[in-house]
């Protein structure tokens, strides 16, 4: 790997080209959602791109953007409504793919890390799991008994990527 760095940009030369750390998020505007690309950007900041949460190859799957849904071939035109990706879901996504990288890889060395980032194909099934969440959020919030607590409560098993059940919120 060789490194670059000057104009206030950081290069990096692998076998797939050169990517600067700039074109990723560029690459990830592509989400259209300015919330998406803060969560993106915040996490970078924090994190050094080799042991950080994304990957290249996770962001060249299409499935994370807006309006996609599953092939019409795997998913029933049913359920394509649930699991089309909305701007919720998108952001929520991104937060479940962070917190759960973090929380993997929370007693590991900095340079372990990219060991527990997400393959593409889980990187889709959070997707899958973020959109039915968003959706079932979204049908929650125009309920007249939804408050802020029960919603702290979804947002917390969400996170745990548990599958509760839902009378227990309504």
């Amino acid at each position: 790997m060789f490194v670059f760095q000057g104009w206030g940009f950081r290069f990096v030369f692998k076998s797939w080209g050169w990517w600067s750390f700039r074109d990723v998020i560029f690459f990830c505007a592509r989400c259209h959602v300015k919330a998406a690309r803060d969560i993106i950007r915040a996490h970078l900041d924090r994190a050094k791109w080799k042991e950080s949460a994304f990957s290249v190859e996770q962001f060249r799957s299409v499935r994370w953007m807006l309006n996609t849904a599953p092939r019409s071939s795997c998913c029933p035109t049913t359920l394509r409504k649930f699991l089309t990706v909305t701007e919720l879901a998108q952001c929520m996504h991104l937060k479940l793919v962070i917190q759960s990288f973090l929380d993997a890889g929370r007693r590991l060395r900095a340079s372990a890390r990219p060991r527990v980032r997400l393959a593409s194909e889980g990187f889709d099934k959070l997707c899958d799991f973020a959109c039915v969440y968003a959706n079932v959020l979204t049908e929650a919030r125009s309920l007249a008994s939804w408050s802020d607590e029960k919603e702290k409560g979804f947002m917390k098993a969400f996170y745990q990527k548990t599958l509760v059940c839902v009378e227990h919120f309504f």
